[in-house]
C-alpha cells in the first residue's frame, strides 16, 4: 500500500496517542522493559476500536483499516497486553509526553503485583520504526481520559 498524505497524517496522529511503558518484574523487584520497548495504543478507556470506539479521536474503523493496509498497525483489533498494576507506577511515555502515577496508601503490594489484561492496538515492525522518527504532539483529550481511566481502574493518582 502507498503512504498517502492522509495516511501519513493519521499515522502521526495515532503516534500522538501511543504509549511506551517500562516493565516491572515483581519476582525480582526490578524494572525491565517490555519487549523491545515496543509502543502500543491503549484502547481500553474507549472500548473496541473495531466498533468505531476511537472515532471521537479521529480514528474511525475506516481510518484504522487504512493504517493496517499501509502496514503500520497490526490487524488484530481484539489485541491485549498483560501488564502488572505496578507498570503504571513507572514513567509512561504517551505521544511524546511523560505521565507518572503514584499508589494510594490503600494499594497493597499484592494488588500492585497483579497482572491485568489491557486492550491495545499494536504497531507492526514498520510502524514501530516509523514511530521513532515521528514528531509527536500529545493529544490532551486522550491524555485526560487515560489519566482518569488509570486513576479509577487502578486507584492510582496522577502526579
Amino acid at each position: 500500500a502507498r503512504l498517502t498524505p492522509d495516511i501519513a497524517r493519521n499515522f502521526q496522529n495515532i503516534c500522538n496517542i501511543s504509549t511506551v511503558i517500562s516493565g516491572f518484574d515483581p519476582k525480582n523487584n526490578s524494572v525491565i522493559c517490555l519487549v523491545d520497548n515496543s509502543p502500543f495504543i491503549i484502547t481500553e478507556p474507549y472500548g473496541q476500536p473495531g466498533e468505531n470506539a476511537l472515532s471521537e479521536l479521529g480514528f474511525s474503523y475506516v481510518v484504522l483499516t487504512q493504517l493496517q493496509d499501509a502496514g503500520l498497525i497490526q490487524y488484530d483489533f481484539q489485541a491485549w497486553r498483560e501488564l502488572y498494576v505496578a507498570n503504571f507506577l513507572l514513567p509512561i511515555e504517551v505521544g511524546g509526553t511523560v505521565l507518572q502515577f503514584t499508589a494510594s496508601e490503600a494499594s497493597s503490594q499484592e494488588f500492585l503485583q497483579e497482572k491485568r489484561r489491557v486492550k491495545v492496538i499494536n504497531f507492526t515492525t514498520a510502524g514501530i520504526q516509523l514511530r521513532r522518527i515521528v514528531d509527536k504532539t500529545p493529544n490532551e483529550k486522550f491524555l485526560e481520559k487515560l489519566k482518569n481511566w488509570v486513576s479509577s481502574t487502578y486507584k492510582l493518582q496522577s502526579i
